[in-house]
């Protein structure tokens, strides 16, 4: 089904929203450059000090090196420099004796067994470390679970020091749900492994991950390091590639940065108004680069219709007994279904662990993008743009339009969160001289036996 949009006046409108969008919440357009070098350089001797500190109070755990990651160093962080991403490559790395893949999966998933000589160990770990021991060569497999503890002791060790010392200011991380019972006030897991430090910085209160790590032979795309996977099951360790080619496979093209920071914003917003559930930046920039792949398009417009069909899930004739029409969002109608259900999302680096999205996480973000293209197609006003850049809560209650997005994603969250499910929730907006409306599938509260659909 044909988009004339692309073709209209408001592909230009919608574009040049989304290119205001990226100049308006990029860092480096915020702040001015000695601003973030000052708050940077804060960081980065803070997180020299803490390492150096944890080796010393267990050599064991000490670190030859360290990598930046992040959306800061990708030059892709929005608003605040508020957090910063590192892999400390643990000294452990140069006993590393095999490195062998976890699953049969067929295609590669990234998830890895690792084994270390402990025979040549300068400092030994404690045996609880330790599993699967050949006493023989004295090769055996690191226990995560036992190693991220450790870890975490020794860094609040560190940080109650340096607090002590009156050195620097932490913050306990209470707005972190606690979903490991051995975190501490001072750190608290992040992700899969990460150790999340909150402190007081320069330009505010700022997060520090530390995903510490195992450096081995490079993956086939190019250096890459293993990280603790936490979430799909201890004693695993997930490959990372931390340097890609520069192929528009895997690094994001001018335009599609934009883009990026334009979505990055809008879930950041949606969260804002009321909605727990997000789509994390890691599978924003997946689904874009993705798209990058394929894209034809002539405007980053364009490039937005395409994004919302990628997230639109279409349902099969068992889960669609209404026969409600499915079709790609066709901008040149002011109806669409929005279907209840997980969707996968292909990994272009390890092709055997796609991301997954599951409903709540999809749809509210969906009702934010449709609502932007509905509003600068039927509404010849832009004054609701500056508020919607605002990211003030406020700002936002406050214009009659952006009301109503924040209606209804508040009416979503309602009927996603209730126990007695209803059959569908109906938004409705109001433009200049007609309705847009949204109709979305929220019933079948078995929707996590459905498989999850590729995109």
């Amino acid at each position: 089904m044909g988009c004339s949009l692309s073709k209209s006046h408001n592909t230009k409108r919608l574009t040049k929203f989304i290119n205001l969008t990226a100049n308006t919440v990029d860092i480096r357009n915020v702040y001015a450059e000695s601003q973030l070098e000052e708050h940077t350089s804060f960081v980065e001797n803070l997180v020299k000090d803490i390492l150096e500190n944890v080796g010393k109070i267990e050599p064991a755990l000490a670190t030859d090196g360290l990598i930046n990651r992040g959306s800061y160093y990708d030059r892709t962080k929005i608003l605040h420099p508020d957090e910063y991403d590192y892999h400390p490559i643990l000294g452990l790395s140069q006993y590393v004796t095999d490195v062998t893949n976890a699953s049969d999966s067929h295609e590669d998933d990234g998830k890895r067994k690792i084994r270390i000589n402990v025979n040549k160990l300068p400092y030994p770990l404690p045996s609880e470390c330790l599993e699967n021991i050949n006493e023989n060569d004295g090769e055996a497999d690191l226990r995560t679970e036992e190693l991220l503890n450790m870890l975490l002791n020794t860094i609040s060790a560190v940080l109650k020091e340096m607090e002590t010392r009156k050195s620097v200011k932490f913050y306990w991380s209470q707005n972190y749900r606690r979903s490991y019972k051995k975190e501490i006030d001072n750190v608290v897991i992040h992700g899969p492994s990460a150790l999340l430090i909150r402190v007081g910085a320069p330009l505010g209160i700022t997060d520090i991950d530390l995903c510490f790590c195992l450096k081995w032979k490079p993956h086939e795309l190019g250096p890459s390091v293993h990280i603790i996977d936490r979430k799909n099951s201890w004693d695993i360790w997930l490959e990372s590639v931390v340097e890609l080619p520069n192929s528009d496979k895997y690094v994001l093209t001018p335009p599609h940065r934009k883009l990026f920071l334009t979505l990055k914003y809008l879930s950041n917003l949606t969260r804002l108004l009321g909605i727990v559930w997000q789509i994390s930046s890691h599978v924003l920039k997946t689904l874009i680069l993705n798209h990058q792949q394929k894209c034809r398009a002539s405007s980053l417009g364009e490039c937005l219709i395409s994004i919302i069909n990628e997230l639109i899930v279409k349902p099969d004739d068992e889960h669609n007994p209404c026969d409600i029409p499915d079709d790609e969002y066709n901008c040149d109608e002011d109806f669409l279904y929005l279907f209840y259900s997980n969707l996968l999302i292909p990994n272009p680096i390890f092709p055997g662990e796609p991301q997954r999205l599951s409903p709540n996480d999809r749809i509210p973000m969906l009702i934010s993008m449709v609502w932007i293209v509905q509003h600068i197609k039927l509404n010849r006003s832009n004054n609701w743009w500056n508020a919607f850049l605002s990211n003030n809560l406020i700002g936002v209650r406050r214009n009659r339009i952006l009301q109503s997005l924040m209606d209804g994603l508040h009416e979503y969250y309602l009927l996603a969160t209730s126990k007695s499910h209803g059959r569908y929730v109906k938004l409705e907006w109001q433009h200049d001289a007609k309705k847009s409306i949204v109709l979305i599938d929220c019933i079948n509260p078995n929707y996590f036996d459905r498989p999850f659909r590729k995109v």
